[in-house]
């Protein structure tokens, strides 16, 4: 089984760049909102012209997440939204590819047996 099989989520995202509006993630064995942020989508749709760890946020705006056997919201490898969004890699080159804002707004979490929000690496 692949890692995303034996971690459900109410809603998977693999690419920041969707709206996600008014929804409610509740009662998942593991996460609520789980952004699953690849270096470059997998499986048939596979091309290396997508970045979604570089990609800016479409929306994120008045959602809830509650009763999750993990976290409400979980941003899962790294994000660092950029101008461009596949020239970014770790190097502060801000000048040269500067940072895009993303802002989850109106994120309501309660209940989640380990935290309402969880992320590994966000923005340098």
């Amino acid at each position: 089984l692949l890692d995303t099989d034996v971690t459900p989520s109410s809603f998977w995202i693999t690419n920041p760049s969707n709206y996600i509006r008014h929804n409610s993630a509740a009662g998942s064995q593991r996460y609520g909102f789980w952004f699953d942020l690849q270096p470059h989508p997998t499986g048939p749709s596979f091309t290396n012209v997508i970045c979604p760890p570089g990609m800016p946020l479409g929306e994120f705006y008045n959602n809830t997440a509650h009763s999750n056997a993990r976290y409400g919201l979980r941003i899962f490898n790294q994000y660092d939204p950029r101008k461009i969004p596949c020239n970014w890699g770790g190097n502060n080159d801000f000048d040269v590819n500067p940072a895009e804002p993303a802002t989850f707004k109106n994120f309501t979490s309660y209940k989640n047996i380990r935290s309402g929000v969880s992320a590994l690496k966000i923005g340098q």
